[in-house]
């Protein structure tokens, strides 16, 4: 793959492409970092990007870095003709699910008394259970339906907000379900499942193209929101799942996404947050299972 090389013309700024595959490829990266362009084929039959001019410098930066990456294997990789990235580090979340279902039953291990949302259980002080449902699923069924609407939401997500901020910030938005339904629900109520960090994903969509335009935010945002609210009313209130841990994942979700929305979207911010982001999600979970488990932490 050549290096992109720049032609600079009065009013515009070029980036020249060797075909236009590339010329899309890159006109991807571009729009995924906020970077309006246009692609033209040339008079000598190439290919070119046009930018503006203030733009010119933040591009090359963003396809130097693209080219970088792409020369091995990308966890974030470009969907095609949408604009929108997937990470497929979303494999890793599906992977976790499975174990935390399949290793207990193997073992004859039922993990949903000591770690479901249980109303009564939690106003006795048992604060550790909105962040162990978020692992457990009731059965076969209810795992996979959470994998297949889970996978494609939290592969977005954490292609837009970086896969460790993008993964924190669902589990958060579940959690935050969770407790939704202590307040709201009465003392009989138990639940378990990853439906309110599915919709927490999906909160976090809605609002993830609120600031791209910059200058007119409500451009930008409204065909979104319409689509997420849209998308929520036909996923998340199925008359038997649990309503309130659904509803209070999703707006949970678009409210952490509207501070986070305004960050620098992948590859521009630094890696360490997504790592320190992924190491204290871990971090949390393994706390409250510890906890769940009747254990002390040390010190």
């Amino acid at each position: 793959m050549n290096d992109p090389s720049p032609m600079l013309e009065p009013a515009q700024a070029v980036i020249a492409a060797r075909s236009e595959q590339q010329a899309m490829d890159w006109s991807l990266v571009l729009s995924s970092q906020g970077i309006g362009s246009t692609i033209q084929r040339s008079e000598e039959g190439g290919w070119r990007i046009e930018v503006d001019p203030p733009d010119y410098l933040p591009a090359m930066a963003a396809i130097r870095l693209y080219r970088r990456e792409n020369r091995r294997f990308r966890w974030r990789q470009p969907l095609p003709w949408s604009g929108w990235f997937f990470h497929w580090g979303v494999l890793g979340w599906g992977l976790a699910l499975v174990l935390f279902f399949a290793l207990p039953a193997w073992q004859g291990i039922d993990l949903r008394p000591a770690g479901c949302v249980d109303n009564a259980a939690m106003s006795r002080g048992e604060w550790w259970r909105p962040f162990t449902s978020v692992t457990l699923h009731g059965d076969a069924g209810h795992l996979a339906a959470n994998l297949g609407l889970g996978g494609i939401l939290l592969g977005l997500a954490m292609a837009r907000y970086g896969y460790g901020i993008g993964l924190l910030a669902a589990y958060a938005a579940g959690v935050l379900g969770g407790w939704a339904g202590w307040l709201i629900y009465p003392e009989t109520h138990r639940s378990v499942g990853a439906s309110g960090m599915v919709m927490g994903a999906l909160g976090l969509l809605m609002v993830s193209e609120l600031w791209r335009g910059q200058r007119t935010p409500v451009r930008w945002g409204a065909p979104a929101i319409l689509a997420g609210v849209m998308l929520f009313a036909l996923t998340g209130t199925n008359p038997t799942s649990d309503f309130v841990a659904h509803g209070g994942g999703f707006f949970a979700g678009a409210l952490l996404g509207l501070p986070l929305s305004r960050a620098p979207a992948p590859p521009r911010q630094g890696r360490w947050l997504d790592i320190a982001a992924l190491g204290l999600l871990v971090g949390v979970v393994m706390a409250a299972w510890i906890r769940a488990a009747g254990l002390s932490l040390p010190g």
